[in-house]
């Protein structure tokens, strides 16, 4: 509520001029007619604090053959699925094939110490050292 400098008539505080004498009203509240929404993006998922630490144990535990086969699998897993702050999938794949690899030499490994402890075996050479 305000009146009018020039002639002293009520204003109503909406009205830009004084119905009265036409005069300019000082203590009108301009509101914009349109106001465009304000714009919000998307909200990002956080990248997860922790590392991969799967991919760490699989790759560290590589060359035992199938305990380094099954890290490196959940590591794969993690790596699709996680968000993690450094992709450690390439990490996950190299303890993959390691693994693969590790597992093979550790059967033939093993086959070929069989066969041929058995092979010794059947030689008939006698093994009995004395001192």
């Amino acid at each position: 509520m305000s009146y009018c400098e020039k002639c002293g008539q009520y204003i109503d505080d909406n009205s830009r001029f004084c119905q009265n004498c036409g005069a300019e009203n000082p203590g009108y509240n301009a509101a914009p007619a349109y106001q465009a929404p304000v714009y919000q993006a998307p909200a990002v998922e956080e990248p997860k604090s922790g590392l991969n630490v799967m991919a760490i144990v699989a790759i560290a535990l590589a060359g035992s053959g199938i305990v380094g086969l099954i890290f490196a699998i959940i590591a794969l897993k993690n790596a699709k699925s996680g968000n993690f702050r450094t992709s450690l999938k390439p990490l996950a794949v190299a303890a993959l094939i390691i693994s693969i690899v590790m597992l093979v030499f550790w059967t033939v490994y093993i086959i070929v110490l069989g066969v041929g402890s058995c092979a010794l075996a059947n030689s008939g050479y006698n093994f009995d050292f004395d001192f």
